[in-house]
């Protein structure tokens, strides 16, 4: 398990105030979790938030992404769509901002927030020790799952299989996310393995069904 969390420029403790002041009322009115009962769960109908229109507003909240992760973030047409999306909408009523959305590769999106480029990122972007040194970020908002995909035919059973003594296989993942760096430093750095990274968790997926990962 993993907590989820939004990302912003360190030094912005204004900003970071606000994030968590808007996730705690977003989650105590239970609009958070109306959001996330759209896009995941049996009865999911990926119906997108509507911004309330009452509210004025004065600037503009910059929401960097990867949507290729889907029910977070997706596109939809010529539209992003999700989780995160939803949420940013909600937070900017809180906010009394207007949100732009702009979609860039995953390892992207620190360097943007970092740059001034980007207000905020939400990718599902995970709360690590390495990412705390270059951004902050707030409260949490969800709680991920990683887990490990195989085929069908595959040998390896458990996560066990991977550290066992002997084992060499080849695991794709995509560029420097959460199973990224579990894998390089636990599996690359100790001999264990072969690592091959993507800019899309989608390719590694293909690339585990073609037979060029295990």
């Amino acid at each position: 398990e993993e907590e989820y969390a939004i990302a912003y420029k360190k030094g912005n403790d204004e900003l970071g105030q606000k994030l968590d002041d808007a996730l705690t009322k977003l989650k105590e009115d239970g609009t958070l979790d109306e959001i996330v009962s759209h896009w995941i769960g049996d009865d999911a109908d990926q119906k997108s938030y509507t911004p309330d229109d009452s509210v004025e507003r004065d600037g503009t909240l910059v929401m960097a992404t990867n949507a290729e992760f889907p029910p977070y973030e997706s596109v939809d047409g010529e539209t992003i769509v999700g989780v995160d999306v939803d949420m940013m909408q909600a937070v900017c009523d809180e906010l009394g901002m207007k949100l732009q959305v702009e979609d860039m590769e995953f390892d992207s999106i620190i360097s943007s927030i970092k740059g001034g480029k980007a207000d905020v990122g939400l990718p599902g972007m995970t709360v690590t020790d390495e990412r705390l040194e270059e951004v902050n970020f707030s409260t949490s908002y969800a709680t991920g799952v990683q887990v490990i995909i195989v085929r069908e035919d595959s040998d390896i059973t458990s996560v066990d299989d991977l550290f066992a003594e002997g084992a060499n296989h080849i695991i794709g993942v995509q560029l420097t996310t959460t199973g990224d760096l579990y894998t390089t430093d636990d599996i690359e750095k100790a001999g264990l393995g072969t690592i091959d990274r993507y800019n899309k968790g989608a390719d590694a997926v293909m690339a585990l069904k073609n037979g060029q990962v295990d």
